[in-house]
């Protein structure tokens, strides 16, 4: 090339005559750096406010997953790292906010493999875990702890494992008003969400609202995860407590489910049919568990619980 170098002082140098000469194949120049294997990344935000209560301890869990399906894979050939935008992702373990909440975040799922299609399959296989990711309730976090006998866990994995098809094909043949399923905002929660868009309250009668076996009693131990904590918090509000029902039972009704079955508000005249529907169909537990009233009538409430 024409380049000249021409030292100024100690610090300086002026270089002339460069030119830029482009190459047939593009290259990245890096300094001190040395292959260490394939990456491959996705990102997604979150607004789920109980999600991001629990997010730690979900990214911990959905890192174990990821170590079970690829058992047959060497720790050493693959790194699985989270970076959460919003809490920690720059600051890491040194973030001088630890306590703050925020409403939203950003995660950056980041795999390091000795393969492209291994970093693939795993951050894949990561998003949909999270994607889908349960909110642990009553019962299945005293299973992590080894606290429930294994009939009451067996029954809930069994409930929790039936699928909404037939309800489903029911609720068509008869016309229903609104359906949605109850996971991680608990009943009263996604009760809560039912009501939003409409100028209506309801009223619940807890006598009738169908409860797993076990989770009284495992809630009379102290045994609740902490979704089920921020969901009695979120609705404090809007729910009117009959005085008689204890903390116990408002937990007990705010529970964060995986996988909670269907809450479905219908028609009183189609009500018979619906229920006989439903048990045509198989389908095991069908409750009237309330009604839907005049907003008015609760003084500001948006959601009644009576014994």
């Amino acid at each position: 090339t024409h380049s000249a170098f021409e030292q100024l002082d100690e610090r300086s140098v002026k270089v002339t005559g460069s030119k830029f000469v482009p190459d047939s194949i593009y290259k990245v120049k890096l300094e001190g750096a040395s292959f260490v294997g394939y990456r491959s990344t996705c990102m997604f935000g979150v607004r789920d406010a109980i999600m991001i209560g629990q997010i730690d301890d979900l990214l911990e869990e959905v890192r174990g997953r990821a170590r079970q399906r690829f058992n047959d894979v060497s720790e050493d050939d693959y790194h699985l790292d989270f970076h959460v935008y919003g809490k920690n992702a720059v600051m890491r373990d040194l973030e001088p906010l630890k306590d703050a909440e925020p409403h939203e975040i950003g995660i950056l799922i980041d795999v390091v493999a000795v393969e492209q299609e291994l970093a693939n399959a795993i951050t894949m296989y990561v998003r949909g875990a999270l994607q889908h990711a349960s909110y642990p309730g009553i019962i299945t976090t005293a299973g992590k702890e080894g606290r429930v006998p294994p009939e009451v866990l067996d029954n809930a994995v069994r409930t929790m494992t039936v699928l909404n098809k037939a309800a489903a094909e029911a609720m068509m043949r008869v016309g229903v008003n609104a359906c949605v399923d109850v996971t991680g905002f608990g009943l009263l929660g996604h009760l809560r969400v039912m009501l939003d868009g409409s100028d209506v309250a309801a009223r619940l009668e807890l006598g009738k609202v169908p409860v797993l076996e076990g989770a009284r009693e495992l809630l009379e131990k102290g045994i609740a995860p902490g979704g089920t904590h921020r969901n009695l918090d979120s609705v404090a509000e809007v729910v009117r407590w009959h005085p008689d029902l204890d903390e116990e039972t408002r937990l007990l009704l705010c529970d964060a489910q995986t996988s909670g079955g269907l809450l479905i508000s219908v028609a009183p005249e189609r009500l018979d049919e619906l229920i006989r529907e439903l048990k045509a169909g198989d389908v095991q537990t069908t409750a009237v568990i309330g009604g839907i009233v005049d907003k008015s009538s609760l003084g500001g409430a948006r959601v009644e619980v009576l014994p």
